[in-house]
């Protein structure tokens, strides 16, 4: 499952904030929705967790630990009100 969410971080994620912040007009649109679903996703996976690794940091939490960092940035990138925050606010916490 590790792999499963690092790759979709590193690909998916990384491919639907390029869309957001470069693309125009539908990609960027179809880039806002990627973004949230990727989002979402990882915020179930987190479910009541600190990290994903549980109690320790583990591979996933690595790879994650830009989206903590850059966390306002994709908010703005991706416009207020386009994510539910109470879906999200574990990925928010992170950092």
């Amino acid at each position: 499952m590790a792999r499963f969410c690092a790759k979709l971080i590193d690909e998916k994620l990384m491919d639907a904030m390029y869309k957001v912040c470069y693309g125009k007009g539908e990609e960027k649109e179809t880039g806002r929705g990627e973004t949230c679903e990727v989002l979402k996703y990882l915020e179930n996976e987190l479910e009541d967790k600190k990290l994903f690794g549980g109690d320790n940091i583990g591979f996933v939490d690595i790879v994650a630990s830009y989206i903590a960092l850059w966390f306002g940035a994709i908010q703005e990138a991706i416009g207020s009100g386009t994510t539910d925050q109470t879906k999200i606010s574990q990925v928010k916490q992170m950092n």
